[in-house]
């Protein structure tokens, strides 16, 4: 079915919905409980799946650095490599042999070209750099999606075995944590808390409502990449339809910031275990990646701007502090350690006793 007319047809029927018995209600919890299962029904109607809304898996398998000759020549090596299984003899064999010496010369140089060029082309933007050498690292890594621990030396291959497994490590490490604070002596915490400085300001924080035109500004700015932890509900669809999902977000978000109160539904994450180092038959080895409800990163971003906003008027940060913050980076930081060491140089230079001449 054409992704098209399956989001044309989601589209009208959110249009044409009555919502007002969602919108009156004044219950947060209530309210998102049945927009998600009002929304579900709507999608379960139009036949809406996460295939659909992928496009051509072979255009998303081609490199960067694939070019339409490089194309044509692994279609000439799979018809070798066909050729060659249906007759195999000596001179298929061969055949293939060269050709696949040959194409694997030209991929070579194909990647050296396209990455020597994409260096020179992002040689003054270290953020793009970066992902350009991760996107490297990555596509060079192994991974696994099956994934065996070992419990007690028994081996565990039962999906739900090892997702307890893992649940019942994570949630246990930050009760973990709080056992090895009791070896912190006294002098230590002390320490901390004598150097501590905390922000003192007379002034209130208020969270402004927010506007149509600020929402569909952020739900544009959505990742349409990054996994999301709802199973039906995906930033291409929130993307694709802003306009019809707007005006009912609006209700919704600006019900759950004057309520004060974040949404139950929205709290629920799909945890995944990535592996860090060592080996990968024990728990203690992985980490948890905690995939987001979509609508969680909307409002999450939403509350962030106004919460900023407010900080920055306060003068709460630091001069120098210069990490996650906008339009500061690394780079500035590195700058402004690189001036103090001048400074002090320069200092130290003006207060040597100049040499006298006898």
């Amino acid at each position: 079915m054409d992704v098209s007319l399956i989001y044309k047809g989601l589209g009208i029927d959110i249009l044409e919905s009555d919502w007002s018995d969602i919108l009156e209600i004044t219950d947060v919890n209530l309210a998102f409980n049945l927009f998600y299962d009002k929304l579900s029904t709507l999608i379960d109607n139009n036949k809406y799946t996460n295939t659909a809304e992928k496009t051509n898996v072979k255009f998303k398998m081609l490199k960067p650095w694939m070019s339409v000759g490089l194309s044509k020549a692994f279609a000439i090596r799979d018809k070798l490599f066909k050729s060659f299984k249906k007759y195999p003899c000596t001179k298929n064999k061969e055949n293939f042999d060269k050709f696949q010496y040959k194409l694997s010369t030209w991929v070579r140089q194909a990647k050296e070209r396209y990455y020597i060029n994409k260096f020179q082309e992002y040689r003054n933007n270290s953020k793009q750099l970066w992902h350009l050498v991760n996107g490297i690292i990555k596509g060079n890594s192994s991974s696994s999606s099956k994934i065996t621990l070992q419990n007690n030396n028994n081996l565990m291959t039962d999906s739900c075995e090892i997702a307890n497994c893992f649940n019942n490590y994570f949630v246990n490490v930050p009760n973990n944590l709080v056992d090895s604070f009791q070896y912190i002596t006294d002098d230590i915490k002390h320490l901390c808390l004598t150097n501590f400085k905390p922000f003192i300001n007379e002034s209130s924080l208020f969270l402004f409502p927010i506007t149509l035109t600020e929402l569909k500004i952020q739900i544009k700015s959505l990742s349409l990449s990054k996994s999301t932890g709802d199973e039906f509900l995906s930033s291409r669809l929130i993307f694709k339809m802003s306009e019809e999902f707007s005006p009912v977000l609006l209700n919704l978000f600006n019900k759950s910031i004057s309520s004060g109160c974040f949404p139950d539904v929205l709290k629920i994450a799909t945890v995944i275990p990535i592996f860090k180092k060592g080996d990968r038959l024990f728990v203690e080895n992985y980490r948890p990646i905690s995939l987001l409800p979509v609508l969680s990163k909307l409002l999450e971003k939403l509350v962030k701007v106004r919460l900023i906003k407010f900080l920055e008027i306060n003068k709460f940060f630091s001069k120098v502090q210069f990490g996650f913050r906008e339009g500061l980076s690394t780079e500035l930081a590195l700058q402004h350690f690189l001036k103090d060491i001048y400074r002090v140089n320069l200092f130290k230079a003006i207060q040597q006793p100049t040499p006298q001449l006898h």
